[in-house]
């Protein structure tokens, strides 16, 4: 190994912000990075990370856990987390550290403060006040830990310009600390669906928590089922809400027309059999499901949020809604599902904008360019 050693430093590695550190760490050149990953409670990782686990070790990729490392705000075990954090930054001497999502950068922004390590990154991933859900107090006092945070940030890396443009509202970040580098994938393909299915798919790939809101999902997909027999809705993820919304699914007779598929760590390829993909997120950074659907031509309908309306250019490549407006959605569903010209002309719009703006090789680039300059 040679060159500069990079800390990469997330609490949560699961689904979106897991896969843009894999393929950040999976791509980025390691003939000039010595590269470094700190990760936090077992419950915290997803099934694709442990499994990547010893192939990220094989590829030289040194790894750490902190096991007190956890989502929740706890004084005492954050206290050790940034102690241990320390101890760990201390003995590697990093030449940058690079944070991603909230607990992990505020944990790692303070432990890097402490060492005096001056090349500090964070990529939010979606900041946690942009939760429309979330009270005043709650929001304002999120917001202003990251306003103080941003102080101990060399760069503030945002997956878009949306979610940029949300920060420097709330004076989050300052401009000449801000830069947008979109999240990047590589094209996916398939042979043939996993389900010959005749019935129209409306599907999502998303973990079921209060930020992919799939409640609303639900909401939708009942509204639609009770007046088309012509159409399924498939949710591809598991989380906190399963096993309630499973429940009142059963209980309303829906199980063969909302099916909940749980956790899949081949999740892309059931893809091949959507017709319309949904998103009903409260707030998103940028969402690698909506690029992937792009990059295959899936027509999106996506709730009207920060990152999501960024992708989908409303009536070109897919149509957004406003969260607190079903008809509207169930309206733009229907639209697609029933009018073949209009979801080809959309599915090409799709693909295009994919090729244009969301490789992996440009966001490897845009990477090694940022890193280089520090």
């Amino acid at each position: 190994m040679a060159g500069k050693k990079i800390v990469y430093i997330c609490e949560s590695i699961g689904g979106g912000v897991r896969r843009h550190l894999l393929d950040l760490i999976n791509n980025i050149d390691t003939t000039k990075y010595e590269v470094y990953l700190i990760y936090g409670a077992d419950e915290r990782l997803d099934e694709v990370f442990i499994q990547e686990k010893q192939s990220l070790q094989k590829k030289g990729i040194i790894l750490y856990q902190i096991k007190d490392f956890q989502r929740n705000i706890n004084v005492k075990k954050d206290i050790i987390s940034i102690l241990k954090l320390t101890q760990l930054l201390k003995s590697i001497k990093p030449d940058l550290v690079h944070c991603h999502s909230s607990k992990a950068g505020a944990i790692g922004r303070i432990a890097s403060f402490l060492l005096g390590i001056k090349d500090v990154f964070y990529t939010p991933h979606g900041y946690f006040f942009l939760n429309e859900n979330m009270n005043n107090t709650k929001k304002y006092t999120f917001i202003w830990i990251e306003k103080v945070l941003s102080f101990l940030s060399k760069k503030i890396i945002h997956v878009s310009f949306s979610e940029e443009k949300k920060a420097l509202d709330y004076n989050v970040v300052k401009k000449e600390k801000s830069i947008v580098i979109y999240n990047g994938i590589n094209a996916i393909s398939f042979s043939k669906k996993l389900d010959d299915n005749p019935k129209k798919v409306i599907g999502t790939i998303a973990r079921m928590d209060a930020q992919k809101n799939p409640q609303k999902f639900i909401d939708i997909a009942e509204e639609m089922c009770y007046v088309d027999d012509n159409v399924e809705f498939w949710y591809i993820g598991s989380g906190e809400y399963f096993e309630s919304i499973n429940k009142k699914i059963k209980s309303q007779g829906l199980e063969n027309r909302i099916r909940l598929l749980g956790f899949k760590p081949n999740a892309t390829e059931f893809l091949s059999n959507f017709d319309v993909f949904l998103s009903t997120s409260l707030y998103e950074g940028m969402p690698y499901a909506l690029i992937e659907s792009m990059s295959v031509g899936i027509p999106v309908v996506a709730s009207n949020v920060t990152g999501n309306s960024e992708i989908v250019i409303n009536g070109y490549n897919g149509f957004t809604f406003e969260l607190n407006d079903r008809k509207e959605a169930v309206d733009k569903i229907n639209r697609l599902i029933n009018d073949e010209s209009l979801r080809k002309e959309t599915s090409e719009h799709s693909v295009s904008e994919y090729k244009k703006k969301y490789s992996l090789e440009s966001m490897i680039y845009q990477y090694e360019e940022l890193y280089d300059k520090n």
